[in-house]
């Protein structure tokens, strides 16, 4: 499952793919083994899937194994049969791939939504948008009902401030402006429009 919105996905929780990763067995494992030897475990992820088809004619014949370690020469903490696959005895030379598992994908779909859940569609203004160098973009009005510290403040809609205001820096504003409590502007003003302050 992705972690978020309760906290930020990553590698582990969403996996890493990587393309034609593909290594071999160095000897044969029985439905029971945990541990996958391979000539080697180079280029693949630290945790992830892998595949092994036994019969190359018959894809039902592939098994996908979960892993969450590696050495140089094998695969560990691994779970047979990942996403329903079947479990099969495979012998040495054996192809051992890394596939993107329907899990993988489902995992990357899961997120996906989530986050789009939390920012919303296009107009719902659920996020702060801004700018290339980090500024806060304002497109319609900012409604501030207690104290209202700003920096440099850009905004091409109106403001209405109920509280205290401090300005440090410039203010730029294209519409109206009103400040209802105690304002405070140490940097320069630019009014395109009316500054109320009452």
């Amino acid at each position: 499952m992705p972690n978020y919105p309760g906290s930020l996905d990553d590698d582990v929780s969403l996996f890493l793919a990587v393309n034609n990763a593909r290594t071999r067995l160095t000897s044969g494992i029985n439905i029971s083994d945990l541990t996958i030897p391979v000539v080697t475990t180079s280029g693949f992820p630290n945790q992830g899937f892998v595949t092994i088809l036994t019969n190359p004619d018959d894809i039902t014949e592939a098994e996908a194994i979960a892993y969450t370690g590696v050495t140089e020469t094998s695969f560990s903490g691994t779970a047979r049969g990942s996403g329903g696959t079947p479990v099969f005895a495979h012998a040495a030379g054996n192809n051992v791939d890394l596939t993107v598992m329907a899990e993988h994908h489902n995992e990357i779909k899961n997120a996906v939504i989530a986050l789009e859940q939390i920012v919303g569609i296009s107009g719902s203004h659920n996020f702060v948008p801004k700018d290339a160098q980090g500024n806060v973009l304002i497109s319609g009005t900012l409604t501030v009902q207690n104290l209202a510290e700003f920096g440099w403040t850009t905004t091409s809609g109106s403001q209405v401030v109920t509280g205290p205001g401090f300005f440090e820096t410039d203010l730029d504003v294209a519409q109206n402006m009103v400040v209802s409590g105690t304002s405070s502007l140490a940097g320069d003003v630019d009014m395109k429009s009316t500054l109320t302050v009452s």
